[in-house]
């Protein structure tokens, strides 16, 4: 039965018998759509979306290893499927919900991160005010560290509370996605948060900075232990007691690994919206061979164009080939997308279809490789040093603020590129000054050798 039959069905479903469920009539519906042994189809979460005034039930496609293949958006109000290009809205709008629906990691991580920023928020706060009391009762003593800190502490109390602004927004946003418009105001919701995050862990650095400052300086303060020994017990007593002086490179690492989770879902949506949709027309009964052919061809450019993207990130990142087994992942996926690629060189769709066996492995292995990138940790110790490449030369990266600095070739391995040049240069000159001396030498060789250069000229200035 062709797809025309699909709207009669539906139209009957939703128009001369009303009082027919809506399940009833998508149970209808996916007889219309291929799905394959051990592909199980799934509707979470089971929330409408909406594109306008009209609504979908958007239904996932999973493969055995719970892999989206595709999704069936299905118009609420007629029981259609919507497989025109129109329907990658709807489709990118569910795509969000499912990921948050289906994996609480990043919610978790946000309310983790408000309790914590609750906790400094108060401790900042508490610490400011007794630091200020011991501030007074030190009369004409001056502490400078003491001030810096107190004013440290009055911003952080500033930046935990926008902080905590910020992810309550974030939250507030993910807990029902069923809006095109609500994509956007997403992603920026997740900026705004990741660099209100990095503001406070930046903060907190600096305290604990001065905190140890504060307790050398109080301690090598020779006239403040003789005079005034008990406040100078009490403020030691008061940057120890409120932990200050802290260490937050875990929180960074934590940061890094879950923006990187983030940014990476919606730098990729796109293309895997477009992948959803061209699996969904290829299953849809009546779809032509040429254009199942197209779609699986547009399916291994997109896997093409990620696995182009993993090997420059693994550049920039500078993550080692032996690392979770990167290299053998990376290797695999390669060859698998020109395995793929061969079976559609010639177009005949039999030969092409073959491709799609590949689909899952394809998914697998980049599922692989992106989990080993993103939790390839580049955090690192201020000040730290490590040796690198880079063009074949020796250099060295330098850690600041916690990330590798890019590669800097080092001055002897630059001098020594600059005296090959030179060199090669120089020889340049001297060759092309006295290039007539030369040619008259190798003429006077012998009048073959003669022939040899005059031919050669010929050839060249033709």
């Amino acid at each position: 039965m062709k797809f025309k039959s699909l709207l009669i069905i539906f139209l009957l479903c939703t128009v001369v018998f009303s009082a027919v469920s809506f399940s009833e009539c998508h149970k209808e519906a996916f007889q219309y759509v291929k799905v394959y042994e051990g592909e199980t189809m799934t509707n979470l979460p089971n929330i409408l979306n909406y594109k306008g005034a009209i609504s979908y039930w958007v239904f996932e496609v999973k493969s055995n290893t719970a892999q989206i293949q595709f999704m069936i958006p299905v118009n609420s109000e007629t029981g259609s499927i919507d497989y025109s290009s129109n329907s990658k809205d709807i489709i990118k709008t569910h795509y969000l919900s499912n990921f948050f629906d289906t994996d609480d990691s990043i919610a978790g991580y946000l309310s983790s991160q408000l309790t914590y920023a609750e906790i400094k928020e108060d401790t900042y706060s508490n610490a400011k005010t007794d630091l200020l009391f011991y501030e007074i009762q030190l009369g004409n003593f001056t502490v400078g560290n003491l001030t810096s800190l107190k004013n440290e502490l009055e911003e952080g109390v500033d930046i935990a509370s926008n902080l905590q602004t910020a992810i309550l927004d974030t939250k507030s946003k993910i807990v029902e996605i069923k809006y095109y418009t609500q994509i956007s105001s997403i992603d920026n919701s997740f900026d705004t948060f990741f660099l209100n995050q990095s503001s406070f862990l930046t903060q907190a650095e600096i305290i604990s900075a001065t905190s140890s400052a504060l307790l050398i300086e109080l301690a090598d303060n020779e006239e403040l232990i003789t005079e005034k020994p008990q406040i100078l017990q009490a403020l030691q007593g008061v940057v120890n007691s409120y932990n200050l002086k802290q260490s937050v490179t875990s929180q960074k690492n934590d940061l890094k690994q879950n923006q990187d989770v983030i940014d990476g879902f919606f730098n990729g949506m796109d293309n895997k919206v477009d992948q959803f949709h061209i699996n969904l027309v290829d299953r849809i009964e009546g779809t032509s061979d040429v254009q199942i052919i197209k779609n699986i061809i547009t399916v291994l450019k997109n896997y093409s164009d990620i696995y182009i993207g993993f090997g420059n990130e693994i550049n920039t990142k500078n993550i080692p080939n032996s690392y979770d087994g990167i290299e053998e992942n990376m290797v695999g996926l390669f060859d698998l997308i020109e395995e793929s690629k061969d079976f559609c060189k010639e177009e005949v769709l039999e030969d092409c279809k073959q491709a799609r066996d590949n689909y899952e492995k394809i998914d697998t292995l980049v599922y692989s490789i992106n989990n080993s990138i993103n939790s390839y940790s580049t955090s690192c110790t201020t000040g730290q040093n490590k040796d690198c490449m880079i063009a074949g030369e020796s250099g060295t990266q330098t850690c600041l603020n916690g990330i590798w600095c890019s590669c800097v070739v080092s001055s002897s391995g630059y001098n020594m590129t600059l005296i090959i040049v030179l060199v090669v240069v120089i020889l340049g000159l001297i060759v092309f000054k006295f290039k007539d001396d030369i040619m008259e030498k190798i003429g006077s060789a012998g009048e073959p050798a003669q022939e040899e250069t005059s031919s050669w000229q010929s050839q060249w200035k033709k």
